[in-house]
């Protein structure tokens, strides 16, 4: 099991790597392997709760890894622009075949 803190949206702000599509498709992906992807805060929204949860300040973007989808989305005013079947294409057609083919090689040393 993996547990992720992905969550479908952040205080109403959408990530394209966090949205239900892309979260359902990295469960999805896990799968294949045998391994449950548990996404226990995936509808948690607020980042007050997530505050709550952890009992101390939270700041959104601190001291955490960056997506290679981070804000590469965004339009030029800040809006989010995507499309969920452009989203599900580079998951299928790139990134999961690329990722499997790496797992395979690292499961055969």
């Amino acid at each position: 099991m993996i547990i992720g803190g992905e969550r479908e949206s952040h205080n109403g702000k959408l990530k394209v790597n966090q949205i239900k599509v892309s979260l359902d498709a990295y469960q999805s992906f896990m799968k294949k392997f045998d391994i449950e992807l548990f996404l226990p805060i995936r509808y948690v929204k607020s980042g007050q709760d997530i505050e709550s949860i952890l009992n101390m300040p939270w700041n959104e973007g601190d001291e955490q890894l960056e997506c290679v989808l981070s804000k590469n989305y965004l339009e030029a005013d800040g809006s989010v622009s995507f499309s969920e079947e452009a989203i599900i294409q580079y998951f299928e057609e790139f990134a999961f075949q690329t990722a499997e083919k790496v797992i395979m090689k690292l499961l055969i040393i």
